[in-house]
């Protein structure tokens, strides 16, 4: 276990790193989704507390209560004070949405987030068991090299420490 920071730009409730929070990133409210995020839900029961997050582009989609939504929209995001490169939340700021989230509720352990769209052929309840007795820092399911993805919108701000020695 790793000690908690001594300063943190959030504050942190008595009690806090116990659960782990679940954020199911969608946009779409339909019976087809929360299926999804009910069986998201119950995998993850013994971790923590599942969430639906969405952005609302216009600030006028809203959840149905079922799906126990965290919504945001561009105003309530430049509360974190992030810069925008531009008006979308797409390509660039995805995060922003979850960096919300957890400025909002910053008593979880960790926040982990699946998109709408990703599926598993195996047990969630498997894959989160294995994520959540896991502590580093960062977990991701798809990292790619300039190789393999020549065409990333964000190659021209990456600054590898071989690059800088050269």
């Amino acid at each position: 276990m790793h000690p908690e920071p001594s300063a943190s730009p959030f504050p942190v409730s008595p009690g806090a790193g116990q659960k782990h929070a679940l954020l199911y990133f969608t946009h779409v409210f339909n019976e087809r989704h929360f299926k999804k995020f009910k069986a998201l839900q119950q995998a993850f029961v013994r971790h923590g507390d599942t969430f639906t997050l969405y952005f609302s582009e216009s600030g006028e989609l809203t959840a149905p209560s079922a799906f126990h939504a965290h919504g945001t929209d561009r105003l309530s995001l430049c509360t974190l004070n992030y810069p925008w490169m531009h008006n979308k939340l797409m390509p660039g700021h995805a995060n922003y949405p979850l960096m919300h989230f957890a400025r909002h509720h910053p008593s979880y352990k960790s926040y982990t987030v699946v998109e709408y769209d990703v599926e598993l052929t195996g047990s969630w309840e498997v894959f989160f068991d294995h994520c959540m007795r896991d502590d580093a820092d960062f977990l991701a399911s798809h990292i790619a090299d300039q190789y393999e993805q020549p065409d990333w919108y964000f190659w021209n701000t990456v600054c590898l420490p071989a690059e800088r020695e050269g």
